[in-house]
């Protein structure tokens, strides 16, 4: 039985799927469309796949600019990807990339987000059909009609996952630092990050030489059903950034409730005038 199964899946998917696209933006709102399409397969529904998804380094377009105020001596050789222009990479036009992901088998699908890093990564994925798309949050691109030699050359591919799986890092979801909120509700300036689809776990984002320079004490971390619903706090810590280790491990999203929708942070004491804070979420991927 195993060997015919095998024999059914080499037969009906290829080693690799998957396409290379030169994205450009589109759309309108929130998020902005860069790349449709990058993979897009369906199988049998009758045989659900353990698959792995590639999300490809960020590649260089021919003519891609290089930085006028860069220095190639700063970096330590030898860097053969790029043999003759180790500064091209930081050409790239300062946007963050998501694969927007979606799966699943029969009439059931699910969509994750998932962070594209500008090195790439890995993750798995089960159903008979997948699609990955990626976008960009309209709101950090703020520098008008962007250069397009400086858009990277997105890939994408999927294959087989053999068994166990090959990644030893999740898939994640990244708030990028921003700036603090007045609080609200009469609470210390804080930022409320939504919980995001398949999250298991998170690590706030912190410049704690700033946080200490802006005199704050502590950083409190809650968990709660949503930003104003102070009566379904789930947990409530605080950390002080005298103690305070940028390397802590992430911490569990409470998955036994429903009151954890909402990831808040909040300076304790201080002004945060300059400081800002952002949040990685692991993914179940």
């Amino acid at each position: 039985m195993t060997t015919t199964r095998l024999e059914l899946l080499q037969h009906k998917f290829p080693a690799q799927y998957g396409q290379a696209l030169t994205p450009g933006f589109a759309g309108s709102g929130n998020f902005l469309s860069l790349a449709k399409d990058l993979v897009r397969w369906k199988g049998e529904y009758t045989d659900i796949t353990p698959l792995r998804i590639y999300l490809g380094p960020w590649g260089l377009q021919p003519q891609i600019p290089t930085p006028a105020l860069s220095d190639p001596t700063n970096y330590a050789q030898p860097t053969p990807w790029l043999p003759n222009n180790p500064l091209a990479d930081d050409s790239f036009l300062d946007v963050q990339i998501f694969a927007e992901v979606q799966w699943g088998s029969g009439g059931v699908f699910h969509t994750a987000y998932v962070d594209w890093p500008e090195r790439g990564c890995l993750f798995q994925v089960s159903g008979t059909y997948v699609q990955v798309n990626a976008i960009a949050p309209a709101q950090f691109i703020s520098i008008g009609q962007p250069d397009p030699r400086s858009l990277p050359v997105l890939s994408a591919t999927l294959a087989l996952e053999p068994g166990g799986g090959d990644s030893s890092a999740p898939g994640t979801y990244t708030y990028r630092r921003q700036s603090w909120g007045d609080g609200g509700l009469g609470n210390d300036p804080g930022i409320d990050f939504q919980v995001p689809p398949f999250a298991r776990a998170f690590i706030p984002l912190l410049d704690i030489e700033q946080l200490d320079n802006d005199a704050v004490t502590g950083i409190r971390v809650i968990q709660k059903r949503q930003p104003s619903h102070n009566g379904g706090v789930q947990s409530n810590v605080i950390y002080p950034i005298a103690t305070f280790d940028p390397s802590w491990l992430a911490q569990p999203i409470t998955l036994c409730s429903p009151l954890a929708g909402v990831v808040r942070l909040e300076a304790v004491g201080g002004t945060v005038a300059v400081s800002n804070a952002g949040m990685q979420f692991h993914l179940d991927l």
